[in-house]
């Protein structure tokens, strides 16, 4: 008898595994809860989206910013972005988004948020919420000016001072390694990486996120993304036409 019931343990411990896996729905009224490793010494406002998930936020000398990805499935006027978690997103001309690995389990969206193409980005009705918008290149380099500690470091390409004070610290969710991270700034940036097609790429070791689009000369849409690192946490900037990418969100208080 005591056999039997000794048994009936690591079925009953696999089972609660297998529950607590990444294809829970994220069913109301439980959002998730974030495991992100926020700045214990910052003190951190709230804000909500239409869909009303809360968000923390943060000061960074003039600036208010989201301390957390977005995950927001409407834009401001309540319209639906479509949901495409497979498929080639080279094929797709629409907004779109997923979730990071295509792991919907509320917690992981709590933690990591959602990944966006460029046209959400670019969409005219608008994915920030309301009295929030995307940050511009302008908006990073204030961020940037204020953060910087080295005055022989200005240039917003490879400033590792600053990338390691945007990124979270620790290994619970930057991986391999993450020595030079303290989230000072209280950012508290995640590694969401990026998707490419139909793979997600860097997602332990990069976070990437879109500021505002615009168009060139032939009228076709160029995105502008910032980017940190791991293993050597420099702050990227770039121009790249990838609006077909996935990509994480934050926004920043009008």
């Amino acid at each position: 008898m005591n056999k039997r019931k000794l048994l009936t343990v690591p079925a009953f411990l696999l089972l609660l595994v297998i529950s607590s896996g990444c294809d829970k729905n994220d069913t109301e009224p439980y959002k998730g809860q974030s495991d992100a490793v926020f700045n214990p010494d910052k003190s951190y406002g709230i804000m909500t989206d239409i869909d009303g998930n809360e968000y923390r936020t943060i000061q960074i000398g003039n600036q208010t910013w989201m301390a957390q990805n977005l995950r927001v499935k409407h834009f401001r006027n309540g319209d639906p972005i479509t949901a495409r978690p497979e498929g080639n997103w080279f094929g797709i001309e629409e907004p779109a988004y997923c979730a990071v690995n295509n792991c919907n389990h509320p917690d992981s969206t709590a933690t990591f948020g959602l990944l966006y193409n460029g046209y959400v980005v670019a969409d005219e009705r608008q994915i920030a919420p309301e009295g929030w918008r995307l940050p511009t290149k302008e908006d990073l380099f204030e961020l940037i000016d204020h953060l910087n500690t080295d005055e022989g470091t200005t240039h917003i390409r490879g400033n590792t001072i600053v990338g390691g004070m945007l990124n979270e610290t620790g290994n619970k969710n930057w991986k391999p390694f993450n020595l030079r991270s303290d989230n000072s700034s209280g950012l508290t940036l995640l590694p969401t990486g990026y998707r490419v097609g139909e793979k997600f790429s860097a997602t332990t070791t990069m976070a990437s996120l879109y500021t505002t689009t615009y168009y060139d000369s032939e009228l076709k849409i160029k995105t502008c993304v910032y980017s940190t690192s791991s293993l050597l946490p420099n702050i990227d900037l770039m121009i790249t036409g990838g609006i077909v990418c996935g990509r994480s969100i934050r926004c920043i208080k009008e």
